[in-house]
């Protein structure tokens, strides 16, 4: 998959089609999107941004993160444009003439339905229509679900209420985050739980408690029990997001780590010395690797 950082140059493809939007999270709704594009006879791609044209609130995945599902949903490019002020002042018209027609080769469109751009947001699928030709934009329909509409601010309140299942469900795989490991206390090290803090950035983080997980590193993917939370039996005072690493011994700090959340298996609570706390990690490793008996393929 070809990724152009900025506005296409004179060798881009002379004819495109294009689906457009922010795609936080490439949820069941944005996957429509790709399918459909992917009917056309041009060569098929995204037209995305590299932070959002709107306060979205903590982000669902990094732009590696993005990129690399967009490439495994069949696109040929992903276009990928800073959003400037420039461009935030730039009319619909103007928008679609020098940016979707000129630079972009584009010949065909999707979008979704509430799909808005230009300056202040002022253009709608149906003004796209009249600048584009009818019969130049597709304009798919918002996706139901038995939760409500498929949206990225759906799936962000199911992550940060505790409704797990919920949003793997709308996303159409397990929540991921991505950053790098970092150095922390280390207590669970020296009592013999190997250990991975990830670096929190900008990325949404799940409700507070601990997960059954996968931690992937450097094509290796290692089962864990992982605490988001405040770590209030050791005192702790910034929030982290802690995994312990089952029958995995290798040092990994400064390594990217993928940390895929399984299931909820407990709230965060204090307990009252810290071989209490280590005797419950033990007894949740053991319940994580009872699941990975039962259900081997979600190590996959």
């Amino acid at each position: 998959m070809n990724i152009i950082y900025g506005l296409p140059t004179t060798d881009f493809y002379p004819e495109t089609a294009l689906a457009l939007g922010f795609f936080d999270g490439v949820h069941r709704g944005h996957q429509l999107l790709l399918d459909e594009v992917k009917k056309a006879s041009y060569p098929c791609g995204v037209l995305t941004f590299e932070t959002p044209p709107k306060k979205e609130g903590k982000l669902l995945q990094t732009n590696e993160q993005k990129l690399e599902l967009l490439e495994s949903l069949g696109m040929d490019f992903v276009i990928l444009l800073p959003f400037t002020e420039t461009l935030a002042k730039t009319s619909p018209e103007d928008f679609v003439e020098q940016v979707l027609i000129g630079a972009c080769h584009a010949k065909t469109l999707v979008v979704g339905e509430d799909y808005r751009f230009g300056r202040d947001a002022v253009g709608t699928a149906t003004l796209l229509k009249t600048l584009m030709g009818e019969d130049r934009v597709t304009v798919c329909p918002l996706l139901d679900s038995p939760y409500g509409t498929v949206s990225s601010s759906l799936i962000r309140e199911f992550l940060t209420t505790n409704r797990l299942k919920e949003a793997e469900t709308l996303l159409g795989r397990p929540y991921a985050m991505r950053g790098e490991v970092i150095h922390g206390q280390q207590l669970g090290s020296a009592m013999g739980f190997p250990t991975a803090n990830l670096e929190i950035t900008g990325q949404l983080v799940p409700s507070y408690g601990v997960y059954e997980t996968r931690v992937t590193v450097e094509g290796e993917t290692i089962p864990a029990v992982t605490n988001v939370g405040y770590r209030p039996t050791v005192n702790g005072e910034r929030l982290t997001i802690e995994s312990n690493l089952l029958g995995f011994d290798r040092m990994i700090y400064g390594k990217t780590i993928t940390l895929t959340f399984i299931r909820y298996l407990r709230d965060e609570r204090k307990f009252d010395s810290k071989e209490a706390l280590f005797a419950q990690i033990e007894e949740d490793g053991q319940r994580v690797l009872k699941d990975l008996q039962k259900n081997p393929l979600q190590m996959d």
